[in-house]
């Protein structure tokens, strides 16, 4: 019984549920593949479980599991380094997961340093950068500050803007926009 090949096929079997939009037999494949990991004693594969899970409550309106998954995953990310783009898809999600549960401060305080870091980035994922700023003003905006929340996410407009081949990204950044008026 090797953990990492259990991990390897427990992942694919999570992928493969969420594909297909069946969440329920998604959930336990997801506690599978969490347990395969922690035996495996590997970090990496540990924060991509716990995001993976994370997603999935987060997809199922479990909030507060899926924050708890997110901030183990920060905890096992540590070993990686707080600028490392998976840790800051990891705090995008945390964001997203306490705007739903009303701390938009937090999101505020935590995404904020982040923005500065990705935009000034010589290497940006275009989507790390679109999804850090749009989440970061969505939190701005439920706090009263609509001003700085639509300078925020101008940011996210001019990246779109220099990339047409990206259409997912500009459905986001409109999307924020039809919600943020």
């Amino acid at each position: 019984q090797d953990p990492e090949m259990i991990a390897a096929i427990e992942t694919q079997r999570v992928i493969f549920y969420i594909r297909t939009g069946d969440l329920a037999s998604a959930t336990p494949a997801a506690d599978a593949l969490l347990a395969a990991v922690e035996r495996a004693d590997n970090y990496a594969g540990l924060l991509n479980a716990l995001m993976i899970r994370g997603n999935l409550l987060k997809e199922q309106k479990r909030f507060a599991e899926a924050e708890r998954d997110f901030l183990r995953a920060l905890e096992a990310g540590k070993a990686v380094g707080a600028d490392h783009p998976a840790i800051q898809n990891l705090r995008v999600e945390l964001g997203r997961t306490w705007i739903a549960l009303g701390r938009s401060a937090e999101v505020r305080d935590m995404l904020t340093p982040q923005a500065k870091v990705v935009a000034a980035g010589s290497q940006v994922d275009p989507m790390l950068l679109v999804e850090t700023h749009i989440v970061l003003g969505g939190a701005l905006y439920e706090l009263g500050d609509k001003a700085r929340a639509k300078a925020v996410a101008a940011v996210a407009d001019q990246a779109v803007a220099a990339l047409p081949d990206r259409p997912d990204l500009k459905a986001l950044v409109d999307e924020w926009h039809a919600k943020h008026r």
